[in-house]
């Protein structure tokens, strides 16, 4: 500027202050007794696991509606086998509790996933406010 004083440009200025110290706190060495970056880097992690473990959730839905031959496309087979065997352990705890029921003609529907995405949700929000 032309009388020589010097303009704040700092762009931690626009955020609140209480968010101001929160990041300044949390980007340093310590964030509550924690190293603040490792804490950034572990919730990016949950993160990330619980986003694939809803994407696997979803595609066994979208797959549970198509019938797949094992003599047909060897990848198709494989792939449905694959997300079968990833998310079984996760959807077996919730079949036990509400197991599927009969819709006609012998079909079924199965409950489990949506019980399986609501309480991983939960656990996940623990999880990220417990860090």
């Amino acid at each position: 500027m032309g009388n020589g004083s010097k303009q704040n440009s700092d762009v931690g200025t626009f955020l609140p202050v209480s968010k101001k110290e929160k990041i300044a706190s949390c980007l340093g060495t310590e964030c509550n007794g924690k190293s603040g970056v490792g804490i950034i880097f572990i919730k990016e992690i949950v993160k990330a696991f619980f986003d694939i473990v809803y994407f696997l959730i979803l595609m066994r839905i979208i797959f549970s509606f198509f019938p797949v031959n094992p003599y047909g496309s060897p990848f198709i087979y494989n792939l449905v086998q694959f997300i079968r065997q990833l998310t079984e352990p996760f959807l077996a705890p919730f079949r036990r509790l509400v197991p599927p029921f009969g819709a006609g003609a012998g079909g079924f529907i199965d409950l489990s996933p949506i019980l399986a995405i609501i309480v991983l949700r939960l656990v996940q929000g623990f999880l990220l406010r417990m860090l």
